[in-house]
């Protein structure tokens, strides 16, 4: 794919707290038994109390939730709610294709 000079600009505008927040859901999504701070911090590169404020706002919203009995932290439903708009948005036999 070729990319122009704006789409580069686009990406270098990008938001860093954003980006790691995202970071941190990708991760979320490959721990289906959950992980913790120090582990997730571990793999990200990120400082701990980075990943906790986010962790912390992403709980805010729904997106992460945390295991009252190991306190690993796993995806929340607002993650399926996302998934769904998604499907809903597209054609699902043209993805299928």
């Amino acid at each position: 794919m070729k990319v122009n000079s704006k789409m580069v600009k686009r990406f270098e505008d990008q938001v860093q707290s954003v980006s790691k927040a995202l970071m941190v859901l990708e991760a979320l999504a490959k721990e289906p038994d959950g992980i913790g701070i120090i582990e997730l911090s571990d793999n990200l590169g990120l400082n701990k109390t980075t990943v906790y404020r986010i962790l912390t706002t992403l709980m805010i919203y729904q997106f992460v939730e945390q295991d009252k009995n190991s306190g690993k932290y796993l995806l929340g439903l607002k993650v399926l709610g996302l998934a769904n708009a998604f499907l809903k948005s597209k054609d699902i036999r043209a993805l299928i294709r």
